[in-house]
C-alpha cells in the first residue's frame, strides 16, 4: 500500500514538474514578446537611422533565442504587430518577415522560415542579399538590375521583401501526372526606392530541409515562364495583389503606362481600373486577362 502511495505521489510530482517547466518556458517566451515589442517600436520609430539599424540587430538576436525555446512554434507573438507572420494550411512552417527603414526611402528586409519536423525545430534566418535598384526602364536602366524574376536562391541569398499572404499548391508532373511537388505561393511587397514599388508573386519550395525560392511554374502574357512574378508600379499608386483561396487564382491590377511614350517605364505604370489574374491548371500558373469577364467562367467549366 505504501508502495502504491509513493508511486502515485512520484507519478503526480513528475507531472507538476512538467507542468512547472511549461509555465516556465511559456513564461520566457512571453518576456521574450515583451522586448520585441519595445525593440519594434524603436525599428519602426526611431528618426535616428543608427538607431532603427541597433534596433533590428537587437531584434534578431532575441527572436532567435525566443525561437529556440520549447513551445516557440505554437506561441503566436501576437503582440509582434510590426512583423507578417505567415503559417500554411498544412502547418509544416511558419514563416516570418519585416522591414527595416532607411533613408533615402530605402528598405532592407529581415525574415526567418521555422519548420516543423519530427526531429524538432529547425530554424532558417533569411539573409537579404538585394542591392538598391534602379527603377525597370525600356532604355537599358533595367539591364545593370539582377533579373529578380528569374532568379532561383535559398535562404543565404534571399531577395527580401515583405510577405503578406500564402497559399500552396501540387504540381502534377511524369506519367499521368502520378508525381506530385507541393509550392508554396508568397505574395510580398518590396519598397524598392521612392520612385517605384514591386508587388511579387513568389514561388517557396523546400528541398529536403532546405527552403527554395523561385520555380519555372508561371507563364506570363507574352508566354515566357518565370520563377515570380513582378509587378513594378509608381511608388505613388495603389496596387492589389490578392490570394484567392480555393479558386486556383491570384487576381492583380492590370498596370499601364500613363501616356504611350511611356512603355516599358515600368516606374511610370498605374492600375488601368481592369483586373488580370494567373490560374493554375495543375502544372503552371497561366496569365489571363480581365478576371471579371473570364474567371468566373472558368471556374464553372473546370468544375
Amino acid at each position: 500500500m505504501k508502495f502504491i502511495t509513493l508511486v502515485m505521489l512520484l507519478a503526480i510530482a513528475q507531472q507538476l514538474g512538467a507542468q512547472s517547466a511549461d509555465v516556465i518556458w511559456d513564461d520566457s517566451l512571453h518576456v521574450y514578446e515583451r522586448k520585441l515589442v519595445v525593440v519594434g517600436d524603436s525599428l519602426l520609430h526611431s528618426k535616428s537611422q543608427f538607431t532603427r539599424q541597433e534596433s533590428a540587430k537587437q531584434l534578431i538576436r532575441w527572436f532567435r533565442h525566443a525561437l529556440l525555446l520549447p513551445g516557440s512554434y505554437s506561441y503566436p507573438f501576437d503582440s509582434l504587430t510590426y512583423m507578417s507572420k505567415l503559417r500554411p494550411s498544412d502547418n509544416a512552417f511558419r514563416l516570418f518577415s519585416w522591414v527595416l527603414r532607411l533613408d533615402g526611402n530605402r528598405f532592407r528586409y529581415f525574415g526567418v522560415i521555422h519548420l516543423n519536423t519530427p526531429a524538432g525545430d529547425i530554424i532558417h534566418p533569411l539573409f537579404d542579399r538585394s542591392v538598391d535598384e534602379l527603377p525597370q526602364a525600356k532604355d537599358g536602366l533595367a539591364d545593370s538590375v539582377p533579373q529578380m524574376a528569374n532568379l532561383v536562391y535559398d535562404n543565404n541569398n534571399w531577395q527580401g521583401m515583405l510577405y503578406f499572404k500564402m497559399g500552396w499548391v501540387h504540381k502534377k508532373s511524369g506519367f499521368l501526372g502520378l508525381k506530385k511537388s507541393k509550392y508554396y505561393m508568397l505574395l510580398g511587397w518590396d519598397g524598392n526606392n521612392n520612385i517605384s514599388h514591386k508587388k511579387i508573386v513568389d514561388v517557396l519550395y523546400f528541398d529536403g530541409e532546405i527552403p527554395v525560392f523561385g520555380a519555372p511554374i508561371i507563364a506570363l502574357e507574352d508566354g515566357s515562364v518565370v520563377n515570380r512574378m513582378i509587378l513594378e508600379y509608381n511608388a505613388q499608386a495603389v496596387v492589389t495583389l490578392k490570394w484567392h483561396e480555393g479558386q486556383g487564382a491570384i487576381s492583380f491590377d492590370d498596370l499601364v503606362p500613363p501616356n504611350p511614350k511611356n512603355e516599358g517605364d515600368y516606374f511610370t505604370y498605374i492600375p488601368s481600373g481592369r483586373y488580370n489574374y494567373l490560374h493554375w491548371n495543375k502544372r503552371v500558373w497561366t496569365f489571363k486577362k480581365d478576371v471579371f469577364d473570364t474567371l468566373d467562367k472558368e471556374l464553372m467549366e473546370a468544375q
